[in-house]
Protein backbone atom coordinates (compact mmCIF):
# COMPACT_ATOMS: atom_id res chain seq x y z
CA UNK A 1 0.00 0.00 0.00
CA UNK A 2 1.23 3.16 -0.95
CA UNK A 3 2.35 5.50 1.99
CA UNK A 4 0.07 8.34 2.08
CA UNK A 5 1.63 11.78 2.56
CA UNK A 6 -0.60 14.15 4.64
CA UNK A 7 -0.35 17.70 3.57
CA UNK A 8 -0.26 20.10 6.73
CA UNK A 9 -0.10 23.99 7.03
CA UNK A 10 0.14 26.59 9.64
CA UNK A 11 -2.09 29.38 9.41
CA UNK A 12 -3.75 32.27 11.17
CA UNK A 13 -7.49 31.38 11.55
CA UNK A 14 -9.49 34.72 11.87
CA UNK A 15 -13.52 35.04 12.74
CA UNK A 16 -15.62 37.91 12.34
CA UNK A 17 -18.85 39.11 13.97
CA UNK A 18 -20.96 42.31 13.48
CA UNK A 19 -21.35 43.42 17.14
CA UNK A 20 -25.00 44.17 17.85
CA UNK A 21 -26.42 42.54 15.05
CA UNK A 22 -29.40 40.75 16.70
CA UNK A 23 -30.49 44.08 17.96
CA UNK A 24 -29.92 45.86 15.04
CA UNK A 25 -31.90 43.27 13.39
CA UNK A 26 -34.94 44.40 15.87
CA UNK A 27 -34.72 48.04 15.14
CA UNK A 28 -33.70 48.74 11.45
CA UNK A 29 -33.99 45.00 9.12
CA UNK A 30 -33.42 46.68 6.17
CA UNK A 31 -29.90 48.63 7.53
CA UNK A 32 -28.72 45.33 9.16
CA UNK A 33 -28.69 43.70 6.20
CA UNK A 34 -26.86 47.08 4.40
CA UNK A 35 -24.20 46.05 7.18
CA UNK A 36 -23.56 42.69 6.45
CA UNK A 37 -23.39 43.79 2.36
CA UNK A 38 -20.68 46.51 3.63
CA UNK A 39 -19.25 43.75 5.83
CA UNK A 40 -18.63 41.08 2.69
CA UNK A 41 -17.75 43.66 0.60
CA UNK A 42 -14.81 44.67 3.29
CA UNK A 43 -13.89 40.80 3.49
CA UNK A 44 -13.67 40.36 -0.35
CA UNK A 45 -11.34 43.51 -0.67
CA UNK A 46 -9.12 43.07 2.05
CA UNK A 47 -8.54 39.61 3.19
CA UNK A 48 -7.14 38.83 -0.25
CA UNK A 49 -4.61 41.64 -0.33
CA UNK A 50 -2.90 40.30 2.90
CA UNK A 51 -2.57 36.74 1.48
CA UNK A 52 -5.88 35.08 2.74
CA UNK A 53 -8.48 33.34 1.61
CA UNK A 54 -12.34 33.63 2.79
CA UNK A 55 -13.42 30.03 3.73
CA UNK A 56 -16.88 30.69 5.00
CA UNK A 57 -19.75 32.97 5.77
CA UNK A 58 -22.18 32.55 9.19
CA UNK A 59 -24.94 34.77 9.10
CA UNK A 60 -23.75 38.17 10.32
CA UNK A 61 -19.73 36.67 10.80
CA UNK A 62 -16.99 35.06 8.82
CA UNK A 63 -14.17 32.11 8.52
CA UNK A 64 -11.07 33.30 6.86
CA UNK A 65 -7.47 32.38 7.00
CA UNK A 66 -4.11 34.37 6.50
CA UNK A 67 -0.55 32.60 5.88
CA UNK A 68 1.00 34.70 8.20
CA UNK A 69 0.03 36.09 11.89
CA UNK A 70 0.85 39.42 10.75
CA UNK A 71 -1.06 39.51 8.07
CA UNK A 72 -3.96 38.09 9.93
CA UNK A 73 -3.54 41.27 12.36
CA UNK A 74 -3.21 43.66 9.78
CA UNK A 75 -6.13 42.58 7.88
CA UNK A 76 -8.38 42.84 10.97
CA UNK A 77 -7.48 46.13 11.88
CA UNK A 78 -7.80 47.25 8.06
CA UNK A 79 -11.29 46.06 8.25
CA UNK A 80 -11.50 47.49 11.89
CA UNK A 81 -10.31 50.87 10.37
CA UNK A 82 -13.22 50.52 7.65
CA UNK A 83 -15.79 50.03 9.83
CA UNK A 84 -15.04 53.06 12.20
CA UNK A 85 -14.65 55.80 9.61
CA UNK A 86 -18.14 54.06 8.25
CA UNK A 87 -19.85 55.16 11.55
Amino acid sequence: MAEERENRKLVAVVFTDLEGYTAMVQQDERKALQYIDAHRDALFQLVPQYHGKIVQFYGDGSLSYHESVLDAVQCALALQKIYLEAD
